[in-house]
């Protein structure tokens, strides 16, 4: 399972309303010189959506080959596909 640091603060705070879009235009208020805060939340959303992807390459290629007890870790490449398409769906990432 990957680290969300969006479902951190969502699940720590939940009291605190929109907690991950304010973190989310907290990351991207910088960037807002270069495209519009639509144009970078378009883009974030995207971004959110595909790193499964990214992690499932990652612990693919980087993280499983280099591990002496492999089996530890195996677990993150289908988990991390499987968020790929939920999320995809736009379905909650099940545990």
């Amino acid at each position: 399972m990957s680290f969300d640091i969006q479902i951190f603060v969502a699940a720590k705070w939940p009291a605190i309303a929109h907690s991950r879009q304010r973190l989310r235009d907290a990351y991207l208020q910088p960037w807002e010189r270069y495209a519009s805060k639509e144009q970078l939340i378009a883009i974030f959303e995207l971004a959110q959506k595909l790193a499964p992807l990214y992690l499932a390459c990652l612990y693919s290629s980087l993280i499983i080959p280099k591990m002496e007890a492999k089996w530890e870790m195996q677990h993150g490449v289908p988990y991390n596909l499987q968020a790929l398409l939920e999320r995809m769906r736009g379905e909650k990432v099940s545990s």
